[in-house]
């Protein structure tokens, strides 16, 4: 098959057979047309030529629903479930779309090895907005009585700490997460989920701060936090002391440039540009 963008060759003839059970992976730069190729026989795109035969009958340029009937359906590397249906309705929609034989009991059986295949088999009934439970977790572990008798170096280090351990059993999705968000594309996301990350730790820590200071300390700690995260993911030593060495460097490196700074808000010799330019224009004799 091919497919044609005014005079961008996306797919060019293009030619395969899959067999039923088999995995095919494809491979190639940002560009090469993967996306492309994918969403041709999804049904999301027309061909400019070439056929696309499944068992024998030509879905070139079906629409995706009569496709996704047929058996085949593309899935999108950032999620959009039904947020007020649980795991197990959300799994189950696209076992029953378009479906007509089997009953509702195979598909829920089918649904519940498929949540099981992906760790999710606890949480079928939960909705699908609460499926992101790092940052409730989080919340629920640092109450304000937990947090009253720390100093805001060790509340910060906590937070970012605890935050790593709630995140230890699916430390290969993440790693896989961060890879997705690592794509062009996906960088406007990554930062926005970032930056709410970093806004958690600080709200949870009990910053109040609406000043210049409430943009730079989410700047500060979403920086420590990523970069902390990075060597979380390839620390082999025990009990994560890598980890631990590396945060405990940001987290004194951040505190000594915040030291810094007040010690310089404070001074009598701080910078003054009106008396810098009235120097160079009336210097002293």
């Amino acid at each position: 098959m091919s497919k044609w963008f005014g005079g961008v060759r996306a797919v060019n003839d293009v030619s395969f057979t899959l067999e039923e059970g088999a995995i095919l992976g494809v491979m190639g730069p940002n560009g090469s047309g993967k996306t492309t190729l994918f969403n041709l026989i999804a049904g999301a795109l027309r061909p400019d030529g070439g056929h696309i035969r499944l068992r024998g009958t030509d879905i070139a340029g079906m629409p995706p629903h009569r496709v996704c009937a047929r058996g085949i359906a593309r899935t999108f590397q950032l999620v959009r479930p039904f947020r007020e249906l649980t795991a197990r309705e959300n799994v189950l929609v696209g076992r029953l779309y378009g479906r007509q034989h089997g009953s509702t009991a195979q598909a829920v059986t089918e649904s519940d090895r498929l949540l099981r295949l992906v760790g999710l088999e606890e949480r079928a009934t939960v909705p699908a907005m609460h499926l992101t439970l790092v940052d409730r977790a989080l919340e629920a572990y640092f109450s304000p009585e937990r947090l009253s008798g720390m100093k805001i170096r060790e509340k910060i280090r906590s937070l970012v700490w605890h935050r790593l351990e709630i995140m230890a059993p699916a430390r290969e999705a993440v790693r896989r997460a961060l890879a997705i968000l690592a794509m062009p594309q996906n960088v406007p996301l990554a930062f926005r989920i970032g930056w709410r990350t970093a806004d958690l730790m600080w709200r949870t820590a009990g910053d109040t701060s609406t000043d210049f200071n409430h943009y730079t300390k989410r700047m500060t700690l979403g920086a420590v936090y990523g970069s902390t995260l990075l060597v979380w993911l390839d620390d082999q030593s025990e009990g994560w002391t890598e980890t631990a060495a590396f945060l405990d460097r940001r987290i004194d490196d951040v505190m000594r440039f915040e030291k810094f700074k007040a010690e310089w808000r404070g001074s009598s010799e701080r910078l003054s540009i009106s008396r810098f330019l009235g120097r160079l224009r009336y210097p002293p004799r």
